[in-house]
């Protein structure tokens, strides 16, 4: 799936299934925190849309793989990976403004 995080909280997804004869619910998106699993379903078998946004909500892991699977109508299985994690990080750096006042050293010997 080709995945790209925007400014508004979401993980958009967008892909392209060619098949001849698809099946009902010919699509399957996953989650996991490592590359290996174990793998979470964002969403079950449904049908084609072309893409998804995934909301990104607290308590996500900081970085995600994503699979996609897709079936045709006599069950074959062919599935894209992401390579690298997606990070998941909507904490917003915070800004502290700091007083400097100089200071004069007398007395020094």
């Amino acid at each position: 799936p080709g995945v790209s995080q925007d400014g508004a909280g979401t993980i958009q997804f967008s892909w392209r299934v060619q098949e001849v004869n698809p099946a009902q619910g010919v699509v399957r998106l996953e989650s996991s925190p490592g590359a290996n699993g174990p793998w979470t379903p964002v969403f079950d078998w449904q049908n084609d849309q072309g893409g998804f946004d995934l909301p990104i909500r607290s308590g996500m892991p900081p970085s995600l793989y994503f699979r996609l699977l897709a079936r045709d109508a006599a069950g074959n299985v062919g599935m894209s990976q992401t390579i690298q994690p997606v990070i998941v990080d909507l904490k917003r750096p915070l800004e502290q403004t700091l007083r400097v006042h100089p200071s004069i050293a007398t007395g020094v010997r």
